[in-house]
């Protein structure tokens, strides 16, 4: 709280009284008379301005007669109009197809001219986030970026993301990229994962979309490489909002609601109940058990509740007796009840979530001063049931200049956020829905009658669809706890406090000459409290955990512009940096049990030795760095750069590492004559380098705390650390072609990159004798390249019409040229029966299975003596789990105020292995496990009968196999050939939809607002190709290097909704 209080103590210093002496307003057109959104409008000799808004209006308030106005935009004629005593200036501005810079924000938050630069970078506006993810930024980008995936981990309330730029490029280490706001690191902690347990949400997410103005994606060494070891992965560069020119206070406020419902639902049988075969069992009367009511009922037909398949008697409406017919307060109680299927009861498991968003900024400029003061609360009804999330953010950005030499600026945002969530993964107790409803159930079950009996006070218990078996009258729970009880009583709460900011002073000497100092802070603290009621199927718990981490960055930063002989310019940066990083958790946990009943704190344990865990980290890296970019004749251009950053992670005796880049841009279309076609043309090129940092205690052996009975206990670990380590180091060159035709109606971009990453770390095993078991080495090199196509146009302007479009596409290859030694695979990660490796010579990514299939010479698949296939015994490589290509398109309509615009997305490649349909199928809940074979029978008839189902494929000796096996045995077969559900990961998606109107002004004007603008928006509309059944192949287990998994995430969720934007 300090440090709350003092950074925004000295945000309020850099407040100014704003003068307000008079307004000038406005609309600016195209020579079509279209109005022209964007255009920057500044006064002349300041530094006060305003853009248009999408009717191509503006606003700008004034402090002194006389003044001139520039009207400028990327493509138009620049105009210089003289004020006078006008109160209304109207401008039309003139195409201009030898102007078409464009700004774009670089490294250390520097903004250059984007011809420039010799490196492939891509900014994304706010207006070009047609639906922004009020939860999470990284998800805005989705489909925008070339050469960037994103994926969510789950459709539950603040789930976690995984951003890769470029491929990923690290065996062991993170492919994360860096996220800088207003040029602060802003930390991208990942706190869970949706694959199992509870998935926490990653840092990123803390970073308010209502405040974003734009976003930078620098992708390449040569632009990442001053960040030094922190860049290998890019960097996404956000800018916040800042304060605008308005007549009084400025005042925005927006609000929205979207309705979310889970959209893409597992492929279920609809056909069979549950049981372990087809008969059903019969209820035995018991009068010592059973009331006299119950006698009527000896020998009904019940159901086999006491196991967790669905393998049962056919849903053809014969009355059973169901669990709830043994729920006194249950309408069904003491009845028999048809069993019919319930087809859509996976989807009505879920609620509909509503995400609600509400904003209010204040801001105002003058020539001297300007700041934007923001509060924005985010209210999420998740789909899973009891789920919730509260986020409140308070942001705050400001600058004045207090005399001709000195400037003060600061920004910070505060972000306060409470939430519930529920697990969600593979599980077969009823802990995490995700599975038990999917996997581990029974298909006619109705998830209303379960949402309303919980819990009996009549039997005192828990009740669900799982008792042992009601047959002979064992109501208790089995396996699996009633969803809705453990929505109710199993999971997690957490509390995050978070402050991310900078303060600084620049001292600009004059228009050449400037030093800027800067002290930046991101500081979190996350509490967790995770708790496992009573009356469940597994021992009640509760569990508390703090961490509390803070990242300090000291930076001044001296900066060069000038021009020399008419024909050249030259920028010089040069300065250094303090980054300090400490970070403590602990947490406590009961242990077997609970003495109190719903009392839930970590001094309530049977056993009084509690679980515990502490641990603590620091770091320090201290850097120098600069950068020269020489220009001549504004066509062709150099840059360098270098940074040395010394670690406190790495050896005392060689602690520094050098990261270098060099990149040139030669626009040609400068030395060729004016014509219509040809508007823009660049060539350029880039090599760079940039690195990973170690992370701390891996030079020496550290003890770990622990206890055995009363003693306390220290013990070095398993992994022998490694004294000569070093970080991980990337080299990177790239080319690049950027074109603009006919006035810029038709825009390319075009790149080719090729990256090695060396000094991989890895924990290798190691023989036993050592006293360890792994030991962490530097070994490896990936070669990762790849081409990025960015094409944008404007294929119809006509009138007031116009129609936009920008379409984006990558393709990307990692290859591991080599390990260590004899290591020639390395295991990335595991689920069940299958795992993703690296193999020297083979690509990043490769997804095995433990074993699979036999094939005959032919090719065919080989049956054993029992009808049913043979299993090879041996890991099987089944491809890349990586995605080749991806890429999205955008279209943008216009009309008058009229605005429609839609994303499709798509990825091509890669495969994901479902372990929930491989488990589903051999419990009988999957589609596949149903239908008609070449007898005309259905698959679970007897084979005697005629039914069950053929292994197609030949015996060991050729002959063609006709022998058929039950069901059961065949899909139980299944799961032991993982490759059966490994699937193709490509996708088409409907991503974003969003029309919009802007209240024309003259019906504005009387009620006192500047602007309104009314939308309609949906996201993750429709899954239009996919190859997976029932679930999507974009859901991403983990933001770790677990790439490739489905095992019960949160299924992924369809937005629609509204909002409302007014400004003052």
């Amino acid at each position: 709280m300090k440090r709350l209080l003092l950074l925004f103590s000295f945000l309020g210093m850099v407040f100014l009284g704003f003068s307000q002496e008079r307004t000038v307003t406005g609309t600016v057109t195209d020579p079509s008379n279209n109005p022209i959104p964007g255009v920057g409008i500044i006064v002349k000799g300041s530094q006060l301005g305003v853009s248009t808004d999408i009717n191509g209006q503006y606003k700008i308030t004034l402090n002194e007669e006389g003044s001139t106005l520039i009207f400028r935009l990327v493509g138009f004629q620049t105009q210089e109009i003289a004020i006078g005593n006008q109160s209304v200036i109207d401008v039309k501005l003139a195409e201009d197809i030898e102007q078409l810079d464009e700004v774009v924000v670089t490294a250390l938050g520097v903004s250059r001219e984007k011809k420039s630069i010799g490196y492939a970078t891509q900014q994304v506006d706010e207006s070009a986030l047609l639906v922004k993810d009020p939860t999470s930024v990284a998800n805005s980008l989705q489909g925008k970026v070339a050469g960037v995936q994103i994926r969510s981990g789950s459709g539950g309330v603040g789930a976690s993301s995984s951003v890769v730029i470029r491929g990923y490029t690290s065996l062991s280490g993170s492919n994360q990229p860096l996220y800088v706001v207003d040029g602060t690191p802003v930390s991208n902690y990942d706190q869970g994962a949706a694959s199992g347990g509870y998935d926490f949400g990653n840092g990123a997410q803390d970073i308010n979309p209502e405040d974003v103005e734009s976003v930078s994606v620098l992708k390449g060494a040569a632009a990442t490489a001053l960040y030094g070891s922190r860049a290998k992965n890019g960097v996404i560069m956000i800018t916040t909002k800042s304060g605008k020119s308005s007549k009084g206070l400025g005042i925005e406020i927006n609000t929205g609601v979207t309705f979310d419902r889970v959209f893409i639902i597992p492929d279920l049988q609809n056909e069979y109940a549950g049981g372990d075969n087809m008969d059903y069992y019969s209820f035995q009367y018991d009068p010592s058990i059973h009331g006299p009511e119950w006698e009527k009922f000896n020998g009904a037909k019940t159901l086999n509740t006491g196991t967790d398949e669905s393998w049962g008697p056919r849903m053809d409406g014969t009355p059973v007796l169901m669990w709830h017919s043994f729920v006194p307060e249950s309408n069904t109680y003491n009845q028999l009840v048809p069993l019919l299927p319930q087809k859509d009861n996976y989807e009505r498991l879920f609620d509909t979530g509503i995400t609600k968003t509400n904003s209010i900024a204040l801001s105002n400029s003058d020539e001297k001063s300007s700041y934007r003061l923001a509060f924005t609360n985010v209210s999420q009804d998740g789909v899973v049931p009891f789920s919730t999330l509260d986020r409140n953010t308070l942001s705050l950005k400001s600058k004045t200049e207090i005399n001709k030499y000195f400037t003060a600026f600061a920004s910070a945002s505060y972000v306060k956020q409470e939430t519930r969530r529920s697990g969600f993964g593979y599980s077969g107790s009823g802990t995490n829905i995700g599975s038990s409803f999917r996997v581990w159930s029974q298909r006619q079950i109705d998830p209303d009658i379960l949402r309303k009996h919980t819990y009996s006070e009549a039997l005192g218990q828990q009740v669900s669809w799982n008792m042992r078996n009601i047959a002979d009258g064992r109501t208790y729970i089995r396996w699996s706890n009633n969803p809705y009880w453990a929505l109710e009583n199993i999971y997690a709460t957490d509390q995050k406090d978070r402050i991310f900011g900078n303060a600084g002073l620049q001292f600009k000497l004059n228009e050449k000459f400037s030093v800027t100092a800067t002290a930046r802070t991101d500081y979190y603290s996350l509490q967790i409290q995770d708790q496992v009621g009573i009356e469940g199927t597994t021992t009640p718990s509760f569990g508390e955990s703090k961490r509390i981490s803070q990242e300090n960055n000291f930076e001044i930063l001296a900066n060069y512009n000038d021009t020399f002989a008419e024909d050249w310019s030259v920028n010089v940066i040069a300065g250094g940096n303090i980054r300090t990083v400490a970070a403590n958790s602990l947490g406590l946990s009961t242990t077997d049990g609970l003495v109190l009943d719903n009392y839930y704190h970590v001094r309530n344990t049977v056993n009084p030795e509690v679980g515990f865990f502490s641990s603590k980290y620091e770091e320090q890296i201290n850097s120098i760095f600069t950068s020269a970019s020489i220009g001549y004749k504004d066509f062709l251009f150099l840059d360098a750069s270098h940074r040395i950053d010394w670690s406190s992670t790495l050896p005392p005796d060689d602690n520094s590492f050098g990261y270098s880049a060099l990149s040139t841009s030669f626009v040609f279309s400068e030395l060729l004559a004016s014509q219509d076609v040809l508007s823009f043309g660049k060539l350029r090129a880039g090599i760079g380098q940039a690195g990973a940092g170690t992370g701390a205690y891996s030079l020496y052996n550290t003890y770990s705390t622990g206890a055995y009975g009363s003693a306390n206990i220290f013990a070095v670990p398993n992994t022998l650390p490694n004294s000569e380590l070093k970080n991980e180091l990337a080299t990177e060159y790239e080319i690049g072609l950027e074109t603009q035709l006919f006035n810029g109606r038709i825009g390319l971009e075009a790149t080719y990159f090729n990256k090695i990453s060396e000094n991989q770390i890895l924990d290798v095993s190691v023989p036993s004798t050592s006293g360890y078991s792994t030991a962490i080495i530097n070994a490896g090199e990936i070669q990762t390249d790849g081409v990025e196509l960015v094409i944008s146009a404007t294929p119809l302007k006509i009138g007031d019409f116009q129609w936009d479009m920008i379409f984006n596409y990558a393709k990307v290859k990692s290859i591991v040229n080599e390990l260590d030694g004899d290591l020639d695979t390395y295991r990335i990660s595991s689920v069940g029966s299958g795992w993703v490796s690296a193999e020297a010579g083979g690509s990043y990514g490769d997804m095995y299975a433990y074993q699979g299939y036999v094939y005959d010479d032919a090719g065919n698949k080989v049956v054993d003596d029992n009808g049913l296939y043979e299993r090879s015994g041996e890991p099987v490589n089944l491809g890349s789990a990586i995605p080749e290509s991806n890429g999205g398109f955008i279209n943008t309509f216009r009309y008058k105020g009229f605005s429609l615009g839609a994303q499709i997305d798509f990825s091509t490649g890669g495969l994901v292995y479902s372990f929930m349909d491989r488990w589903g199928t051999k419990a009988g809940q999957t589609a596949r496990t149903v239908g008609i074979n070449a007898n005309g029978k259905n698959y679970r008839d007897p084979v005697e009968e005629g039914g069950g189902i053929l292994s197609e494929g030949v015996r060991a000796n050729g002959e063609v196999n006709t022998q058929y096996v039950s069901a059961p045995a065949y899909f139980n077969r299944m799961r032991y050939l993982p490759e059966e559900f490994i699937y193709d990961a490509s996708y088409v998606k409907l991503r974003e939809v969003k029309l919009s109107y802007n209240i024309p002004s003259k019906l504005l004007s009387n009620i006192g607002l500047n602007a309104a603008t009314l939308s309609v928006v949906g996201r993750n509309l429709a899954l239009l190709k996919s190859n997976t059944p029932g679930f999507d192949p974009e859901v991403n287990s983990t933001t770790t290097n677990a790439i490739g998994y489905e095992s019960g995430q949160a299924p992924s969720t369809r937005s629609i909704g509204f909002n409302l934007n007014v400004r003052f």
